[in-house]
């Protein structure tokens, strides 16, 4: 009867930890929460790729949540600690779909998906013809400086590898005809004298025309001035600006 008792009890007893075990490895799944909602946005989309950020996802566990990006549901990257990853290399005017997914490291996921469409690798742009008048510092009888007006457009410099074409149109003010023009350029050219003027902010001054005034002709400057503002008024020149 003693054996039979004592025999009991050890069942018992194991029994109570079989069941405590499994009541704390359940508890432990059930306890373990994923990282909450958070949000992913897409910025400087460019031709051949982008950049997206998001928000930090909230684990109230205050386990740390690191995140993976996927793109068209190839996982690109992972373990990453920040909020922006840049993706590079993609293919012009394409459709792309992604999410950045956190993880918890103890199985609990959250995602925020994003979508974006890359840019044309040419870009084609009417820019307004404009007029740059210059004092230049050319001593004439009398001295003072002479006056240099330079029509043509103001045209955005782009990063990476570029060219630039910029075409005139033939304008006719007042009898006088200022040719029709084409320009080429990029991103390695300097300075090129009646042709391309880089300005102080690094953008581009491709030219159609120009005429220099020294100061023993300055009763001809404000007709010269007048002839070269109405020669851009109204009037674009057609860029077109191709990436690679």
């Amino acid at each position: 009867m003693k054996l039979l008792s004592k025999t009991l009890i050890v069942l018992f007893f194991l029994s109570s930890i079989i069941l405590t075990n499994c009541s704390s490895s359940d508890d432990n799944s059930l306890e373990n929460s994923d990282p909450g909602n958070f949000s992913a946005n897409v910025i400087n989309i460019t031709f051949d790729g982008a950049t997206v950020d998001w928000t930090s996802a909230n684990d109230i566990d205050g386990d740390t949540v690191t995140y993976a990006i996927f793109l068209e549901n190839e996982e690109i990257i992972t373990n990453l600690p920040g909020f922006t990853y840049t993706f590079s290399g993609l293919d012009p005017e394409t459709n792309y779909a992604g999410y950045v997914e956190a993880r918890d490291g103890r199985g609990g996921t959250s995602r925020a998906e994003f979508l974006f469409t890359t840019e044309s690798s040419v870009i084609v742009m009417e820019i307004p013809l404009s007029v740059i008048e210059e004092e230049t510092s050319n001593t004439c009888v009398g001295g003072g400086p002479g006056v240099t007006f330079i029509l043509g457009a103001e045209v955005p410099k782009y990063e990476g590898t570029v060219s630039y074409q910029a075409v005139f149109s033939s304008v006719v003010v007042d009898g006088f005809t200022f040719p029709g023009k084409n320009v080429n350029w990029d991103n390695s050219s300097t300075e090129i004298a009646n042709t391309l003027k880089i300005l102080g902010s690094g953008d581009y001054f491709p030219i159609q025309a120009q005429a220099y005034i020294n100061c023993n002709n300055s009763p001809n400057v404000p007709i010269v001035r007048s002839r070269y503002e109405n020669a851009a008024a109204g009037r674009t020149a057609t860029i077109t600006i191709t990436r690679s």
